[in-house]
């Protein structure tokens, strides 16, 4: 059967919201950024980079602020994607209940962050927490901490829970590239001897990179 290309008219709908929602109000917020524009005023005027200036000035650590969102996205970007994976390749895999195991994975990506950081809040809390209640329970006292209100693991608990609530959301994406990856590829590569290791290096990372 005739494989058919899609016309690329079919995305000028989801380009036209991204343009309008997400292109356009960050150009204005940065065009704004540069002016003295206030809601208290109707005269703009370009100032140049006067306010950065003024926001780096007012605050020393606005700067640790930066590095800790970086650090924040890169850490929780490569947890995502490390254990996104490995679950994708487990639920790909011929294991029992695939269907629900994949659901149950997935379910987090779908649940409202503000009911996320609710549920947290009560697990991680120091005194009546879950975690620290369920560690004491078994003898753990050692290992309860103050998850939400010591700065050493805080940040950390953060980084755990945003990995929780997406690590659903990158597994289907490559258990869908997983799939696409035809089997006549490991059955070759079984025929030539490789161990499962060496089918993930040289099959299963260079066909689902893209």
């Amino acid at each position: 059967m005739r494989n058919k290309i899609y016309p690329l008219y079919f995305t000028f709908g989801t380009l036209a919201l991204y343009l309008i929602f997400f292109v356009v109000p960050g150009l204005m917020g940065f065009y704004y950024s540069l002016t003295d524009w206030n809601s208290y005023s109707d005269t703009i005027n370009f100032i140049g980079l006067d306010n950065f200036k003024v926001l780096f000035a007012a605050d020393e650590k606005y700067v640790s602020y930066i590095i800790n969102t970086l650090d924040f996205t890169v850490s929780t970007v490569i947890l995502k994607t490390a254990l996104g994976l490995i679950f994708a390749l487990i639920v790909n895999e011929g294991i029992k209940m695939k269907g629900f195991h994949r659901v149950l994975i997935f379910m987090p990506s779908i649940v409202p962050m503000l009911v996320v950081g609710l549920i947290f809040k009560s697990i991680l809390n120091p005194a009546t927490g879950l975690l620290n209640t369920a560690l004491r329970f078994v003898g753990l006292d050692v290992l309860t901490q103050k998850w939400l209100v010591d700065a050493n693991w805080a940040f950390k608990s953060i980084i755990g829970v945003d990995t929780w609530k997406g690590v659903g959301y990158i597994m289907i994406i490559l258990l869908a590239g997983l799939q696409a990856i035809s089997r006549s590829y490991y059955e070759s590569a079984k025929i030539d001897g490789a161990n499962a290791w060496h089918k993930f290096r040289f099959v299963t990372l260079p066909l689902l990179m893209p």
